[in-house]
């Protein structure tokens, strides 16, 4: 649901309602809003003396919204872009530079942010920036995000017998994104009772490359080692019904924003980054490193495991 600003009538309701002693959790739920929501208003449209004015903050909304997006105004006017600039100098943030801005001449610091961004404002400012902002994203439909995931396999569809790690060949299937220079991206995979590991280079997360990758990967398994495999909804898995049909294993698919429900396959992606650190610029990745982290990492003994590696575990069947 897209958000929309408080109105006057909520900020006259939350006058009364904090004026009768409530909670801000139960101001939010009676006005059917977000808690922050709730304090953020309190906190920032409150007065010197710390009481709340539902006219005087809309006031003050009204100036701030007249404010916010005034871009062109930095453009324009010489004046307010070397008043930015010169609090830029003095290592000021945007926010401090919007509020000491002469009244009249206000723009909001997410304008300055912008005007960074859209080089406005000169290069040489931007070094002196603690913090750089934050990238809004845009609320229209972004290009290749349409997929209908109301079509897929549910992860409260999985029997409990697999939740339960009670028997082999369940997988939890993920994608470790690494930085351009590296070349590639990482494909894995996770047995979820004997915590094995399978580790491949992919050329991108297309849901094409992906699919080929997990049914040459899942080929060198036991057939009876491989019957399901549960995925988040990134869009390199929409090619499951293919998967499905090459392997003869069910896909589920875990709740959206919910890394926990791939507890297995998150822990194990933490363990491979101690081989691909995060930040740092790698050299471009063979196929044979990733083949030693993957042996290394499946060779050490495991706490959860009563101090076997996960390749005694597997292999033993």
């Amino acid at each position: 649901m897209s958000y929309h600003h408080l109105t006057i009538e909520e900020r006259a309701c939350i006058d009364v309602y904090y004026k009768q002693g409530l909670s801000v959790s139960k101001i939010a739920l009676l006005l059917d809003r977000n808690k922050s929501t709730i304090s953020r208003e309190l906190k920032r449209n409150a007065n010197d003396r710390g009481n709340y004015n539902p006219i005087g903050a809309q006031r003050k909304y009204v100036v701030r919204r007249r404010a916010c997006g005034r871009i062109a105004i930095l453009e324009t006017n010489p004046y307010i872009l070397a008043l930015v600039c010169d609090g830029l100098s003095k290592y000021f943030s945007p926010e401090q530079i919007s509020n000491t801005l002469p009244k009249g001449k206000r723009i909001c610091f997410s304008t300055i942010y912008r005007a960074i961004r859209q080089k406005i404002i000169p290069s040489e400012y931007h070094a002196k920036l603690r913090r750089y902002g934050k990238r809004l994203k845009h609320r229209g439909k972004t290009k290749g995000m349409a997929y209908d995931f109301s079509q897929v396999r549910s992860i409260s569809q999985r029997p409990s017998s697999i939740c339960n790690r009670n028997r082999y060949g369940h997988w939890e299937l993920d994608t470790i994104v690494l930085r351009k220079e590296s070349g590639c991206h990482l494909a894995t995979f996770v047995e979820r009772k004997s915590r094995m590991a399978i580790i491949r280079k992919i050329d991108n997360k297309k849901a094409e490359t992906m699919s080929d990758t997990i049914i040459d990967a899942m080929s060198s398994v036991p057939s009876h080692l491989v019957k399901t495999f549960t995925v988040d909804r990134g869009l390199e898995f929409t090619d499951w019904r293919r998967v499905e049909k090459e392997l003869n294993a069910k896909v589920y698919f875990c709740d959206p924003y919910s890394p926990h429900q791939r507890g297995t396959n998150e822990n194990t992606n933490g363990l491979i980054r101690q081989f691909f650190p995060r930040r740092t610029i790698l050299p471009v990745i063979t196929n044979e490193f990733v083949k030693e982290a993957e042996v290394l990492l499946n060779n050490r003994p495991r706490k959860c495991l009563g101090w076997n590696t996960p390749y005694e575990r597997f292999y033993r069947l």
